[in-house]
């Protein structure tokens, strides 16, 4: 595993990032686990196989895994309106339905609350009953914090229980996952990485959240490599719930218009070479993971960060490769434009960042100062000359688009959805990261 371990530490000094924990595992068993770089710099505490890590957004398909324990038990179903579980809903959320939630289609948008305020679930409700509707259910998809918090009150309510506290017993502990848990700053949580986050280049610690922020189901929780070894033997074996379960999960969603589009109950899923592939990515609180199965391999890899600058992904995609090159991934292979006028849509608002700063249809990854002098350099440069296409996904009367662009210290990778109606941008998530030499 050298290669794996020179690669790693590449990427740890490249990315600037504190620390790393890596894992390899294969049957249900270890192939390889190990930490790098330090869990926490200001007490020199090195990244142990141990070192617990927030899951961020790979919290998502524990979510599902709670909500299908109770569709399970005969307390949920899937495909009931949610006002049947939230009466005080507002009239038009009737035709959102537990599985509009779970897959990221039920048009909800995202709602703008103080995390660094403390709320009980009926205040964090009333605040989500105001969140706008963008498009009727079912009909798109489009990703959703809000969508997965809602999922969180509804099995509180049911259960009579917190989502986590039915994860603990029905989960984590079946599945001997010793260390995992809903996110505390309060509680004594033994090996506990702390998270860091890049501000004007400068390292910083992450910065703080409420309590009641921090156990929303949108990605709450605290695990170890060693846990994700025993979730993976639980994936492996499709434990705790039934095989039907386990399909509806697992199954790309169909929106109302027969299209498929590549995410189940809180996992992407994905193709390569005829091969099932599923996993999710994480991004909090000065935290990435990684997280990604190859099914007829029966082989899993994940990659925890304590940076919110980590490009995880690829790190992990590094330590694949490196580990068999019949897993290396060509992602930026240029694909065929179709509808080349999207892309010159794309380029005016990369210009309008250039011009005039960030727009409210951009997130990113960076600073904006930093993203401003990004662009700035790529319109020097030529913007169009620079946008590769290498990802085209039809999402009811939208495309979701992934473009690649070469800056001269950056590579910039750039998320882009577009309503293929108008032939307008709709949103656009720009992710920058130094280029390899």
């Amino acid at each position: 595993m050298y290669k794996v371990d020179d690669f790693v530490n590449s990427e740890l000094n490249r990315q600037k990032i504190p620390g790393i924990a890596a894992g390899i595992f294969k049957n249900g068993k270890p192939l390889h686990l190990k930490g790098y770089g330090l869990s926490n710099i200001e007490h020199n505490v090195p990244v142990l196989t141990n070192t617990v890590f927030q899951t961020a957004s790979i919290g998502k398909m524990f979510t599902a895994m709670a909500v299908m324990i109770l569709v399970e038990d005969k307390k949920l179903i899937l495909d009931e309106s949610i006002k049947n579980y939230l009466p005080n809903a507002p009239a038009d959320w009737q035709p959102i339905t537990l599985r509009h939630l779970l897959t990221h289609t039920a048009g909800l948008g995202a709602t703008d609350i103080d995390v660094k305020q403390e709320y009980s679930d009926e205040e964090y409700l009333e605040q989500h009953y105001s969140t706008p509707i963008d498009f009727p259910a079912g009909t798109r998809w489009s990703y959703s914090n809000t969508g997965y918090s809602i999922l969180g009150f509804i099995v509180n309510n049911v259960a009579n229980l917190k989502y986590w506290q039915i994860l603990e017993e029905r989960v984590f502990k079946p599945a001997s996952m010793h260390t995992a848990r809903i996110l505390s700053d309060t509680d004594i949580v033994m090996n506990r990485s702390a998270g860091y986050e890049s501000i004007d280049g400068e390292l910083k610690n992450q910065q703080w959240t409420s309590a009641s922020a921090n156990t929303l189901a949108e990605g709450s929780l605290y695990m170890s490599l060693e846990d994700y070894l025993k979730w993976n033997a639980i994936i492996s074996t499709r434990g705790i719930l039934s095989q039907q379960s386990w399909d509806q999960i697992l199954t790309p969603v169909q929106l109302n218009n027969g299209q498929s589009y590549p995410y189940g109950f809180g996992w992407d899923i994905q193709s390569i070479n005829n091969q099932l592939v599923i996993g999710h990515e994480g991004s909090w609180q000065g935290f990435r993971t990684a997280f990604l199965r190859y099914e007829k391999d029966n082989i899993a890899f994940t990659v925890l960060a304590n940076s919110s600058n980590a490009n995880v992904g690829e790190i992990l995609n590094g330590i694949a490769e490196r580990y068999d090159s019949n897993f290396k991934r060509n992602n930026d292979c240029l694909i065929y434009d179709e509808f080349p006028l999207l892309t010159l849509e794309l380029v005016t608002e990369i210009e309008k960042i250039a011009d005039h700063g960030v727009s409210d249809k951009v997130e990113t990854n960076i600073d904006g100062i930093s993203l401003v002098k990004a662009a700035i350099l790529l319109k020097k440069q030529g913007i169009l000359n620079q946008l590769k296409l290498i990802q085209n996904q039809p999402n009811g009367n939208h495309f979701d688009r992934v473009y690649k662009a070469n800056c001269v210290n950056n590579v910039m990778t750039i998320y882009a959805s577009f309503d293929k109606d108008l032939m307008q941008v709709h949103s656009i998530f720009i992710y920058t990261e130094e280029r390899q030499i």
